[in-house]
């Protein structure tokens, strides 16, 4: 597992030299090591590892590093020719400093063994399930630092307004906020004449230009798709080309730094925060009346169909604008737009008016194993421990289309849509 690589150590004739690897070594953390001693020595757990016919690596290339979404954009390197993507589900900014556990890689061994002249960055995101965002941002800093003292420029791609983590976008966009700011400043030291050491591509803000679909994503709602990676590849290529002196990008457009604009009018619904919210709820005729005289962007009225949505109930009964699933399918899809988990999806039942009707959830109910069932019933009853799922503006499941099925070689496939 090239993670376990622990870099350059000081020539040492007692251990074998060039490249070893050790495994129960006495003395010897367990991976791989180099060791420039001429001649070396053989010692017990550690074993040399020899070539033929190896390339070595190109440096002064752009270097991926972050979390799962640089692991899967596993095509990158044809995105970026002569680019090295080190990217590692789970990992975080804290990881990447070599703290806490789990640190599979050092940031230090990458930079001094690829040597870039460009960094493509993504952290944050995960630091937040458990940490605050000044802790986060701080250690942001420390990762940006390393990567510049070595003399290599930052692209940083900021946090995505996944829908399956929405109670976590208030910390994105004060951690997006904080880096925004932390890229002025090391702007501002370096000088008007040099090029901004850390550049970000304005990933949240960019989505939510174009509506931010459900088509961004995989089905957790998490990670992105095909369709939110070429979102991705656009903004980069551009600000990796760029030589203005442009801080951070949005939808095209500069918006911080050299030849800055105003962001492009949005395209967001009223319900994630537009500037149209007050003409979110008035009729057709009305809305478009207000919206061509009022100051925000028509889009705003026309560009996107509203968020779908997805609430737990209370027994048999809905929320208030919220309606019963009516489906096997549509139930399954709900789950992952609520954050339950689609693995614990037991399927349709036989029509049972003593359950609630169509999409419910078990949690520690009396005679149901925990997890979805689809009630095909046409009434339906409430039961301790069992919760109706109701939907707003679902789209059901395509049927009759190709389903791809199988472990890590199919999941990672990340672009197969």
């Amino acid at each position: 597992d090239g993670d376990s690589f622990w870099g350059s150590e000081a020539a040492d004739d007692s251990w074998p030299k060039g490249c070893y690897f050790c495994d129960g070594a006495r003395g010897c953390s367990d991976g791989a090591w180099y060791n420039p001693a001429k001649n070396g020595k053989a010692r017990v757990g550690a074993n040399v590892l020899c070539e033929k016919g190896l390339t070595p690596i190109t440096t002064g290339q752009l270097l991926l590093v972050g979390d799962s979404d640089i692991d899967y954009w596993s095509w990158s390197e044809r995105v970026f020719p002569g680019s090295v993507n080190v990217g590692y589900g789970g990992y975080t900014c804290k990881r990447l400093l070599g703290q806490g556990d789990e640190v599979y890689y050092n940031l230090d061994v990458m930079l001094s063994t690829f040597a870039p002249s460009k960094v493509l960055l993504v952290c944050g995101e995960n630091d937040f399930y458990s940490d605050s965002v000044a802790a986060t941002f701080a250690r942001f800093k420390k990762v940006v630092a390393k990567i510049t003292a070595t003399g290599a420029s930052v692209l940083y791609i900021s946090t995505k307004p996944e829908p399956g983590t929405t109670s976590l976008h208030g910390k994105y966009r004060e951690y997006d906020a904080s880096v925004k700011g932390l890229a002025n400043s090391l702007k501002v030291s370096a000088g008007p004449s040099m090029p901004p050491p850390l550049v970000i591509f304005d990933s949240y803000n960019t989505f939510l230009d174009q509506c931010n679909g459900y088509t961004f994503y995989q089905r957790d709602l998490l990670h992105l798709s095909s369709a939110g990676y070429k979102v991705w590849e656009e903004g980069a290529k551009l600000a990796l080309a760029d030589t203005s002196g442009c801080e951070v990008w949005r939808s095209g457009v500069c918006t911080q730094g050299v030849g800055a604009q105003p962001p492009p009018p949005p395209a967001v619904c009223a319900d994630q925060g537009s500037a149209c919210g007050a003409l979110a709820n008035l009729g057709k005729k009305k809305k478009w009346k207000q919206c061509q005289t009022s100051t925000c962007a028509s889009s705003c009225c026309t560009a996107c169909q509203e968020t779908p949505k997805v609430k737990l109930g209370t027994g048999n009964t809905c929320p208030v604008g919220f309606k019963h699933i009516q489906s096997n399918e549509i139930c399954l899809a709900a789950l992952q737009l609520a954050g339950l988990d689609g693995d614990s999806f037991w399927g349709s039942e036989a029509a049972d008016d003593s359950w609630p009707k169509g999409c419910y959830f078990c949690d520690g109910a009396r005679g149901c194993s925990d997890g979805a069932w689809y009630n095909p019933a046409k009434n339906g009853k409430a039961r301790v421990g069992a919760n109706v799922l109701c939907e707003k503006g679902l789209t059901p499941i395509t049927t009759g289309q190709l389903l791809l099925v199988g472990d890590s070689d199919i999941d990672y496939w990340s672009w197969s849509e």
